[in-house]
């Protein structure tokens, strides 16, 4: 006889769905806080490192209806290959809701947004493997305070998109 035995998260009942919820609130919040507070420290229009120039380039060509194209490059009208597109697809949406916004608040502050989501992400991943509510919230809040991780997400880099994209499972 096969009997299929259900995933902690799809075998959660009503109360535990609340409390992992509100726990991933939590840690959403909590990264939020300690990026900006780096983001505050660091300066909100300070330039960024590493390639963020350039993705931030191809999101606003996205945001202006412009396609995939870089203006900073030896062929500024002709669609660019050289970046992957995860990063600069997702900066296109703020970069269209806040036009005006610096190019380096636009990354800085979607780069701690994500961070944040990776975190919550991370709390159901480890709750739907080991089935420990705890050890999610622990998994969730480490992911959130990892200085490597608050770096990554606060200068612009683009590996903090493809973190949410795999703890997503997308």
């Amino acid at each position: 006889m096969n009997s299929v035995v259900p995933s902690p998260l799809s075998a959660a009942g009503r109360a535990m769905l609340i409390k992992l919820f509100v726990a991933g609130l939590l840690i959403v919040l909590l990264t939020l806080a300690a990026d900006v507070a780096l983001i505050t420290q660091e300066g909100l229009n300070s330039p960024v490192n590493g390639d963020g120039p350039y993705y931030i380039g191809l999101a606003r060509s996205l945001a202006s209806g412009h396609g995939y194209r870089l203006k900073r490059s030896f062929w500024p009208e002709q669609p660019n290959i050289s970046r992957s597109p995860l990063w600069p697809v997702i900066l296109s949406i703020p970069a269209s809701l806040f036009s005006n916004a610096n190019d380096n608040a636009i990354l800085r502050f979607t780069g701690a947004a994500l961070h944040g989501v990776s975190a919550a992400l991370m709390l159901l991943l480890t709750f739907q493997l080991t089935g420990s509510f705890v050890g999610g919230v622990l998994a969730g809040a480490f992911l959130g305070m990892y200085p490597p991780a608050s770096a990554l997400a606060t200068t612009g880099y683009s590996e903090i998109a493809f973190l949410v994209v795999v703890l997503a499972g997308l």
